[in-house]
């Protein structure tokens, strides 16, 4: 969602004020929410380290949860951990210094944090001498924070379930049907990195998402409403835990526990104990021997 702002605080000259330009995601419905989480853990509750922290960049999006894994989509974009993903959108990089009787008109929103008191007065970019509202910072999730975790919680529900399909499909199409040392041979294969036989392995991934449609293996988990409220960020969060979750189902870490997946299912056909998608070994990955093929 491109909805521009600007974030920064009130000089100490209180006739100007100092922000950076923020391009996605600025309706305060996203931005307060979003501070308070950076102050809240990245600044260790220290307003004064929030003005720093948005003031050393320009910015594509905010968002407490960019890690340096992060994955940027345009040119000149780099993750800020615990900040956001910045952006070149201002080549020299210098901190933009407004007139507090002054009027913006390239932005939407205008949030200005005051340290001392730990707010953040929200403006309307025509009238910068009065504030819509004085949101104040909090570390308490809001329930809009709790409605994006029930989600990335149910998106890593559903990505195990996934992972878990292509593993029974897998064992069923690759072991199943075969005479025993043949599938103990071809499970022992797998197990021990044979290139062959790990392009067997089905790569779980998701639909592309269109627009504010989230990708049809989560429209039964989120509606295009839920979808369309939460960030950039959040997005690519939810969309990874899924491909995550998938991943582990598909695999399998553990032999010992819950999870069957194809390496479950192998190491128990190594050990003559399959084939079958419900098959496990008796033994944890991390006592895993060397059984005769």
């Amino acid at each position: 969602m491109s909805t521009h702002c600007l974030v920064g605080t009130i000089n100490a000259d209180p006739a100007t004020i100092r922000v950076r330009y923020v391009h996605f995601d600025g309706h305060p419905t996203n931005i307060l929410p979003t501070l308070d989480r950076i102050w809240s853990t990245t600044c260790a509750n220290d307003a004064t380290a929030l003005v720093e922290a948005l003031l050393a960049h320009e910015w594509s999006y905010l968002g407490a949860d960019v890690t340096a894994d992060t994955t940027v989509t345009f040119a000149g974009e780099r993750p800020v951990p615990g900040v956001g993903v910045a952006s070149d959108f201002d080549a020299d990089s210098t901190v933009e210094a407004l007139p507090v009787h002054g009027a913006v008109d390239h932005v939407r929103w205008v949030y200005l944090i005051d340290p001392a008191q730990a707010t953040v007065a929200v403006y309307d970019p025509a009238e910068l001498t009065t504030p819509l509202k004085v949101h104040h910072l909090t570390d308490r999730p809001t329930p809009a924070a709790l409605a994006h975790a029930e989600i990335l919680a149910a998106a890593r529900t559903a990505g195990a379930a996934a992972g878990q399909q292509l593993a029974d499909t897998w064992a069923q199409n690759t072991l199943a049907g075969r005479a025993p040392g043949e599938a103990r041979a071809t499970a022992w294969r797998m197990l021990t990195g044979d290139a062959a036989i790990a392009q067997t392995l089905p790569r779980p991934d998701l639909t592309s998402a269109s627009g504010d449609t989230p990708p049809p293996e989560l429209a039964g988990l989120v509606g295009e409403p839920a979808w369309s409220a939460l960030t950039s960020a959040y997005r690519t969060k939810v969309l990874d835990a899924w491909r995550a979750a998938a991943r582990t189902a598909l695999v399998g870490t553990c032999p010992t526990c819950t999870r069957t997946g194809c390496v479950s299912v192998a190491w128990a056909c190594s050990r003559g104990t399959g084939p079958g998608p419900k098959a496990r070994p008796a033994r944890c990955a991390s006592q895993w021997g060397t059984p005769a093929p």
